[in-house]
């Protein structure tokens, strides 16, 4: 069902429509979706490869000489779940997915990492979870992955699933600082 969307850019719509939605969809202030390309991977597990080359120009929060970055743009977990102390029925997941998402920002010139979030790999009965950034140049290279297997679980184990959301919740939305050399 992942899926779906995404085949529906690439042989449903024309182009004008597909950049017509691409630039009302994503939760940015202001962003221009200057090329995007599909690459569909038929097969038992298909495959959806979504390009996207977007510039943003507000995307940054500014605080006197320091840029407030957050790397994950387009996936970020909305799902928090609440602490229930008499669960009852079991947890199931039947729809199962892995999404791996990488991102390139362009650091400024002129600017410098302050601060970087810790890379995160969390590795659950419900799931798996990585967040990683690595500096190359004036780049910031952002990679996520998130794996939600097929499944049914007892309600007992429903407060261990609260803290793994919470653990991805908290990952994605992680933030960079930035400083202005002097």
């Amino acid at each position: 069902t992942q899926q779906e969307l995404p085949q529906a850019l690439i042989y449903e719509v024309s182009k004008e429509v597909r950049d017509k939605y691409l630039n009302r969809s994503i939760n940015l202030p202001t962003y221009q979706v200057d090329k995007s390309d599909y690459v569909e991977e038929k097969g038992k597990l298909p495959v959806v490869k979504e390009f996207l080359h977007i510039t943003s120009p507000g995307y940054a929060n500014i605080t006197g000489k320091r840029l407030f970055v957050t790397p994950n743009l387009f996936n970020r977990t909305a799902t928090r779940y609440s602490i229930d102390s008499i669960r009852k029925y079991e947890i199931v997941f039947t729809d199962p997915y892995n999404d791996v998402d990488s991102i390139v920002l362009n650091v400024p010139d002129g600017y410098t990492t302050e601060s970087v979030p810790q890379n995160v790999t969390i590795d659950s009965k419900f799931g798996k979870y990585s967040s990683q950034l690595k500096m190359e140049g004036n780049k910031i290279i952002y990679y996520r992955m998130h794996e939600k297997p097929e499944g049914r679980f007892p309600a007992k184990d429903y407060n261990e699933l609260v803290k793994f959301q919470d653990q991805i919740y908290k990952a994605d939305r992680a933030k960079i600082v930035l400083v202005k050399k002097e």
